[in-house]
């Protein structure tokens, strides 16, 4: 059973099946890794679906599903209890009869053989499939998956174990797809991440580089204040993709410039680590009031631990007005005989909004920059520590 060899894969679904899944008691994480094998070979995802364990919910989905998408591959719902329903699911949406596989019965009966047990008789349910279906062979447990054609969708039924479903991926789909010919495209993807404007700001400024009919596509979503711009490169080889990110990286560079500060998964403090690396700068961070979260985070990133050289963390009270931020920090600069210092003041409120000071001392100037402290409650924090840690890494590409 597979497609002809002459068929372009227009669409792939993921089907998560369980009723710990939709009632949250579970994270589905396979749907994600499915996605990115996929995309691995590339084949791209137009839909994730999670149904509970119904068999007339899961009838209605996969019906829909087989309307609309070439591949569906689906995890959950192939064990041997009264609420594994996918079997029977998929015998309905591809109009047929289960019938019994004498030869996986007599393997499961083996598995249980080796662990000196006998078969508990609903275990006989995981060797009855859809008529015309194929195995999908389980190195690793008692569920076999089931391949099956319904319409003009090709099935992919696989455990939710998540080690059993990837050993099954990588013995079984993957190859599948790949000999029948039907992952005709590559696909590859990018991520620019920027600090210092809002999300539909970024949007304005990139000028139409996200409508949904832009070659590449570039996708953008905001996570704790970071504004992320997701590219996703669809061509016929790994060449011409890599040239349609390159150009569209240099595109969003220069619309944004500063605010752009790293890529795929970098964070802010990972990018300020390696600018003091490559320029051999040590830095020390004194903080009122913000918990030391700045020298915590650099303190993360600074796994060799070169670049730091202190972080200390006061609370308001040890305040003084009697010195300015300047002097303060070229004070704690001397004291902690570092390249840089960074002094950070509480937040004070002023005509109803609150702002804070971050002064930055090298050997050869000092910049104050004023801070707004403001933002949803959840967040704040997070954004006031990339703040501070933007305003150095600012200070540094000057």
């Amino acid at each position: 059973m597979e497609f002809s060899r002459d068929m372009t894969i227009k669409s792939a679904e993921i089907i998560a099946i369980g009723d710990e899944l939709i009632s949250g008691q579970r994270l589905d994480t396979n749907s994600q890794w499915i996605s990115s094998r996929l995309s691995d070979i590339g084949i791209e995802t137009s839909f994730h679906s999670c149904v509970g364990d119904s068999f007339e919910n899961g009838v209605q989905v996969f019906r829909l599903a087989a309307q609309r998408s070439d591949v569906i591959v689906c995890t959950g719902g192939i064990g041997p209890t009264k609420d594994d329903l996918t079997r029977q699911v998929l015998a309905a949406v591809a109009g047929v009869e289960l019938e019994l596989r004498p030869e996986i019965e007599d393997h499961i009966r083996n598995i249980f053989a080796n662990y000196g047990r006998e078969m508990p008789e609903n275990n006989r349910v995981q060797a009855f499939f859809p008529i015309g279906s194929n195995i999908i062979p389980n190195a690793e447990g008692t569920a076999p998956g089931i391949d099956v054609i319904a319409g003009n969708s090709r099935i992919f039924a696989l455990p939710g174990v998540p080690y059993e479903m990837k050993e099954m991926w990588n013995t079984y789909i993957q190859p599948q797809l790949l000999a029948s010919g039907t992952a005709k495209n590559v696909i590859k993807h990018h991520v620019v991440h920027c600090f210092g404007a809002g999300e539909s700001q970024i949007e304005l400024m990139l000028e139409g580089m996200t409508d949904r009919d832009h070659v590449p596509r570039v996708g953008i979503t905001a996570s704790k204040a970071t504004i992320s711009m997701r590219i996703a490169a669809l061509a016929k080889s790994e060449d011409e993709c890599d040239e349609q990110i390159a150009t569209t990286v240099r595109s969003i560079e220069d619309k944004l410039g500063e605010l752009v500060f790293g890529a795929n998964g970098q964070e802010l403090q990972d990018v300020l680590v390696e600018l003091l690396r490559q320029r051999e700068l040590t830095v020390s961070i004194l903080d009122f009031g913000f918990g030391g979260g700045v020298g915590l985070a650099l303190s993360k990133a600074d796994t060799r631990a070169s670049v730091l050289q202190g972080a200390v963390a006061k609370t308001r009270r040890h305040w003084r007005d009697e010195n300015s931020i300047e002097e303060t920090a070229a004070k704690f600069r001397q004291q902690m005989s570092t390249d840089i210092a960074v002094v950070v003041s509480p937040a004070e409120k002023a005509e109803d909004q609150r702002f804070y000071e971050i002064a930055i001392c090298s050997s050869d100037e000092t910049v104050v920059v004023n801070q707004k402290y403001a933002g949803h409650s959840g967040l704040i924090e997070d954004r006031t520590v990339k703040q501070i840690l933007n305003q150095v890494r600012l200070f540094l590409m000057k």
